[in-house]
């Protein structure tokens, strides 16, 4: 088991700011080279730049839920080898609480490859979004040195749903080994989000976090 969790963080746009917590990600390896992923974060709303909610908009969106299935299809430089591996991942996009919008899925294959002693992941996913319109993602995120105790991170993403919103960003953070079942890691994201009517809505965020691993089965033993 892998858990992926932020207690706290921070997300501000031109016209609302959020607190982010938590944000929560568990990764289950439940046979070699697969693994179920259930992940979802809650926002609570801390205030408008423009203009004030209507009195009956929620304080808190729990948001971003997801349920989906991942298999290494061939091992590389995550699973001890010398070459780049290849993964996929399929889907559903549950429904938020307080959003508009109901179930989705999506699919994804994840390429990850070391050039020198830099390592790099490139995510490429098609989406049928919770408003039921196709969209896709795609993604390159790029990580220092693996024998680094703390080594950077840099991240490239872009998203778009045909007929909707439309989201352009780039990350910079770090990730701090503790041990090897801990890691701690921080981060700002900054980017541009295409909404309705044309209008560009700017965007900042800030992540703090950490990454905790240990086993839930026992290996069999002959």
């Amino acid at each position: 088991m892998e858990i992926e969790f932020g207690p706290a963080g921070y997300l501000r746009t031109e016209r609302q700011s959020w607190l982010v917590a938590p944000a929560a990600i568990a990764n289950l390896g439940v046979a070699s080279g697969w693994e179920l992923v259930l992940e979802g974060k809650q926002l609570w709303r801390l205030g408008s730049a423009t203009l004030s909610p209507p009195a009956d908009t929620s304080r808190f969106v729990i948001t971003d839920n997801a349920f989906s299935v991942k298999h290494v299809l061939v091992d590389g430089i995550l699973q001890g080898r010398d070459r780049p591996g290849l993964a996929c991942e399929v889907g559903a996009l549950l429904p938020a609480l307080h959003e508009e919008g109901g179930f989705g899925a999506a699919a994804a294959v994840i390429l990850s490859s070391r050039v020198g002693p830099v390592v790099s992941h490139l995510n490429l996913q098609a989406i049928f979004s919770r408003t039921h319109e196709p969209g896709g993602f795609l993604g390159l995120i790029v990580e220092g040195p693996q024998r680094w105790p703390v080594r950077p991170v840099l991240e490239l993403a872009g998203e778009r749903e045909r007929g909707g919103t439309g989201t352009l960003s780039a990350l910079a953070g770090f990730i701090w080994t503790v041990s090897p079942s801990l890691a701690i890691d921080g981060a700002v994201r900054a980017g541009r989000k295409d909404e309705a009517l044309e209008e560009h809505v700017n965007l900042l965020e800030l992540r703090l976090g950490l990454t905790w691993s240990f086993p839930v089965f026992r290996k069999n033993e002959r």
